[in-house]
């Protein structure tokens, strides 16, 4: 990010001046222009300060921004604004600093006479290559309104079905990291003042209390390896699952996780059916549009099973006959689709599984915390039993032995 000097004029002749904030000079020239001004010169004049680079650096692009972003450009579409302006005006709406530079890149390239589906091209790391063909799919049918109306739906379940999901995870998390904060707690500074009571009484202590003492001790002796080893842990957990074949063991395990497996399971399924039904509707070839779900799905597993899927469709299967194959793939969607082929309404078909795993989503993550509330309580109650145990049974046997 750097700091623009610039002369321009108005439209009604009069000579301005200013500092505007930009990525280059390119993109503050499209700024200034979307005011309607007439850029007479630009020169850069420095840098932003050291601290506003950072927040820039650090500064993500939500995926609600996207959702709304979709909605408001498809509003303005279909209310037949031209799209050099409603782009400009969706920049112009949006909160994030990052999302209004990268807009106004595309208006710029749009009105420059690309098409739109050209410019959210360069831009990959905000629109999804599904995104990407939808629009150009749109632009060729001649139906680029109703296509971003779709993307504007499409966008608004998936960050809903997401966002279920992460707040579902919440609870737990929080349960699960005060236990842990509190046992810290407890074995760094309660347990080590007990120790001295305990070992004064002279008494041989249980086994549990003996452990405790010893953890204890380890803890508050060697603290820096335990950190480091947590740190290089997580560090390394997440440099693994980077690789390949790291990211398709974590894949697996995720599916296997009780409770949760189930969930991330449905939204796999979700995205499939959701992401290959829009595809198809758009235009797009079976094949193509096999490929583009693929990564919608964002789990090796499904990936897989995609891949063999468009593999038999080029060979001259049926996507039915193919997904009837894997145990990921539940009857229920083998036979809808295979239904769906037959009577010529896949698309439909695709439609009504999206929205029945979408309904499952709610449902499952609505009642997460009756089904994961018991194993918590169970694990946790253990936990501070055993704990509790090791500290009191030693001082009941020494009030006892009084």
């Amino acid at each position: 990010m750097a700091i623009f000097t610039y002369q321009a004029r108005t439209k009604k002749g009069d000579i301005q001046t200013g500092r505007v904030e930009a990525q280059d000079k390119k993109i503050a020239a499209g700024i200034l222009q979307r005011k309607g001004l007439i850029v007479v010169d630009i020169e850069e004049s420095g840098a932003v300060p050291i601290y506003a680079r950072r927040l820039a650096f650090f500064e993500k692009i939500k995926s609600k921004d996207i959702v709304i972003l979709s909605r408001q450009l498809a509003t303005l579409f279909g209310a037949e604004i031209p799209l050099v302006t409603a782009l400009h005006t969706v920049a112009q709406q949006t909160d994030s600093i990052r999302l209004r530079e990268k807009m106004f890149e595309v208006s710029a390239d749009v009105e420059g006479g690309s098409s739109l589906s050209d410019a959210i091209s360069k831009h990959s790391d905000i629109f999804s290559d599904f995104y990407v063909n939808m629009v150009r799919a749109g632009e060729a049918s001649g139906k680029l309104s109703k296509v971003l109306s779709y993307l504007a739906d499409h966008e608004e379940r998936e960050y809903e079905v997401m966002s279920k999901v992460r707040g579902a995870l919440i609870y737990p998390a929080f349960v699960v990291s005060g236990f842990i904060i509190s046992s810290i707690v407890l074995m760094v500074f309660v347990i080590p003042k007990l120790t001295g009571i305990l070992l004064e009484g002279g008494q041989e202590l249980p086994l549990i209390t003996n452990i405790i003492i010893k953890t204890s001790d380890f803890m508050r002796a060697s603290w820096y390896i335990l950190l480091f080893a947590l740190v290089g842990g997580v560090m390394g957990f997440l440099k693994y699952i980077k690789t390949k074949n790291g990211k398709e063991s974590w894949d697996r395990i995720q599916l296997k996780i009780p409770v949760f497996g189930e969930i991330l399971k449905k939204v796999y399924l979700f995205r499939f059916a959701e992401s290959l039904g829009m595809l198809i509707e758009g235009g797009l070839p079976i094949t193509r549009a096999l490929a583009i779900s693929r990564d919608v799905t964002g789990n090796t597993v499904y990936k897989e099973i995609l891949d063999d899927v468009q593999e038999a469709v080029r060979r001259g299967e049926s996507i039915g006959s193919t997904l009837v194959l894997y145990k990921e793939m539940p009857p229920l969607v083998t036979q809808m689709v295979v239904v769906g082929e037959q009577a010529g309404k896949l698309v439909s078909v695709l439609h009504n599984i999206a929205s029945f795993y979408q309904k499952e989503v709610d449902a499952a993550t609505d009642n997460i915390s009756s089904l994961i509330e018991p194993i918590l309580i169970v694990v946790m109650g253990i936990g501070v039993g055993l704990l509790v145990a090791g500290v009191l049974i030693p001082i009941y046997n020494m009030v006892g032995a009084f």
